[in-house]
């Protein structure tokens, strides 16, 4: 299973990609994305939707199952990837370079927040699969 080592990761099979100091780029993981199986539609909260941190922010419909989208932190949507909203299965192609929200959450709402590492993020996935 390919993970970048250069990402954060969720629990919640979802990767985070800092931008700067208050933005971040936000997709699921290859695991996730297998799990779902072919990704048919998305269902995510508008630009501009304040989301709680462990609220969803939307829901990824596929073949095998849908998926619920859990933030880890408190934000705001500021963008919605235009080319997955035109053609979601680009996340069934290559997860890491096609994020679903870029999300502005401020470096107050990232105090306490563990995230995993490529390596933590592994060993979940293998107890899960065990």
């Amino acid at each position: 299973m390919f993970t970048p080592v250069n990402l954060r990761y969720t629990s919640h099979h979802l990767w985070l990609n800092p931008v700067g100091r208050n933005d971040v780029y936000v997709g699921i993981t290859d695991f996730a994305q297998k799990e779902i199986g072919r990704i048919d539609s998305l269902d995510i909260q508008r630009e501009g939707s304040v989301i709680e941190k462990g609220e969803s922010f939307g829901t990824i419909y596929g073949a095998n199952k849908s998926f619920d989208l859990i933030m880890p932190v408190s934000g705001r949507i500021i963008m919605l990837n235009a080319e997955i909203e035109k053609n979601t299965r680009l996340l069934n192609s290559d997860t890491y370079h096609f994020w679903i929200v870029l999300m502005t959450i401020g470096a107050k709402n990232l105090h306490g927040v563990k995230f995993l590492s490529a390596a933590e993020y592994k060993t979940l996935i293998l107890q899960k699969n065990n």
